[in-house]
């Protein structure tokens, strides 16, 4: 398919989706966004632009209650008292630690004053070559890991929280329980040697997980990131099952406040079934 072929796809399927969740809204829920890279320059869908990251995160600072993850899963933070007016509350996450969160993300949230946290992949930070891609292509050597100089500064703002996010980055339901342990506590290792600390939450590699898996990491973690699922409903909220919502390159700041609000949830279904029909 080609690139136009991608993006006519994807506006299709947005549409179709925004018109089945006409009327959806997410106030009063937890919104986790997911982000990846803000370069723009993979042609990834998980690569947004730099310009509208910034806009995405403007419209997020004015608009919502933008909040840490620590917060986001207190009483307060999921539906508690709160003087702010806004009915949404926002945690804004990334994956895999990308040198571009350290030269492009981390201005921008010292412009707006709004937290995030960072799912770091330890192995990447040691060796730029364990690229935590599933498919390879020209474009992996454009994706450059942060350096432990770099986190250990992020590690002093506070605006950032920085999270595990395995040490190889293999898929945990491939793993026996004795190589997810070994896993978990090589990640420990490396934070603690670079960091002076052991992080609080994780985020499964690519989003893969099973009840095995949580029953093992959950006994480590304070809270468990997926991906997918949309918003959070506070009264049901699980922190070993933390929905996140992708933000993509085609949202762009067009169809950004529709995937806050939950409405593009169809998406990705309606995407793999147009594509499935065209085959």
């Amino acid at each position: 398919m080609s690139s136009f072929g991608r993006a006519q796809l994807r506006s299709v399927a947005k549409c179709i989706s925004l018109v089945l969740s006409a009327g959806k809204r997410s106030a009063g829920r937890l919104v986790i966004l997911m982000y990846h890279r803000v370069t723009g320059d993979t042609g990834l869908e998980l690569d947004v632009r730099s310009s509208d990251f910034r806009r995405q995160i403007e419209w997020l600072a004015r608009h919502c209650e933008v909040v840490s993850l620590q917060e986001g899963l207190s009483p307060r933070g999921v539906g508690g008292e709160s003087d702010s007016p806004c009915a949404t509350r926002v945690v804004i996450t990334f994956d895999d630690a990308y040198e571009d969160f350290y030269s492009v993300v981390l201005p921008v949230l010292r412009d707006a004053n709004v937290p995030a946290t960072l799912y770091v992949p330890t192995a990447f930070i040691d060796d730029a070559s364990k690229v935590p891609v599933s498919k390879g292509g020209p474009h992996t050597k454009l994706l450059r890991p942060l350096t432990w100089e770099m986190l250990r500064e992020l590690s002093r703002s506070p605006l950032i929280t920085l999270a595990a996010h395995s040490h190889g980055h293999s898929e945990y339901p491939s793993l026996s329980d004795a190589e997810i342990l070994r896993d978990i506590a090589e990640s420990d290792r490396r934070f603690d040697s670079e960091l002076g600390f052991r992080p609080r939450h994780f985020a499964y590699p690519r989003g893969a997980w099973d009840e095995r898996c949580e029953r093992i990491v959950a006994g480590r973690y304070e809270s468990i990131a997926l991906v997918g699922g949309g918003s959070i409903d506070p009264l049901v909220l699980n922190p070993h099952r933390l929905t996140r919502i992708p933000v993509l390159f085609s949202d762009g700041f067009r169809w950004f406040k529709h995937r806050v609000e939950g409405r593009l949830i169809h998406e990705e279904s309606i995407a793999s079934m147009i594509r499935g029909r065209r085959r």
